[in-house]
């Protein structure tokens, strides 16, 4: 069997697919990854919903850089805390924090004294 694949037909094929969240309302995904990534504004209530679509033998990862958020106050970064609180000490999830994440100059400025 086939085991390698360029990007372009991993989308052509379907094997991987770019949804809107939207789309997964009222829907399972059964045995399927998903990657949610630029997750640090997510509501409480779109987390949720993004989490619970996926039954056990589903896998998925969600990403984002608390840093950069634009929501503001107690709000802030606060769904994709909570998840990783929910996580903690079960094994139903893991918390990684990558360090020395390769960022352009002017980026990496602003996010240290902004």
């Amino acid at each position: 069997a086939r085991t390698t694949y360029s990007v372009l037909e991993l989308f052509d094929t379907k094997k991987v697919v770019l949804p809107e969240i939207n789309s997964l309302r009222g829907a399972s995904k059964h045995n399927r990854y998903a990657f949610l990534d630029e997750n640090q504004n997510s509501t409480h209530h779109q987390m949720k919903m993004f989490l619970t679509r996926f039954p056990d033998d589903g896998k998925v990862v969600v990403g984002g850089n608390l840093s950069q958020t634009d929501r503001h106050g107690h709000d802030r970064g606060a769904a994709v805390a909570k998840a990783i609180e929910l996580a903690r000490g079960t094994d139903l999830g893991a918390h990684l924090v990558l360090k020395n994440v390769h960022r352009g100059k002017l980026a990496a400025y602003i996010e240290a004294n902004f």
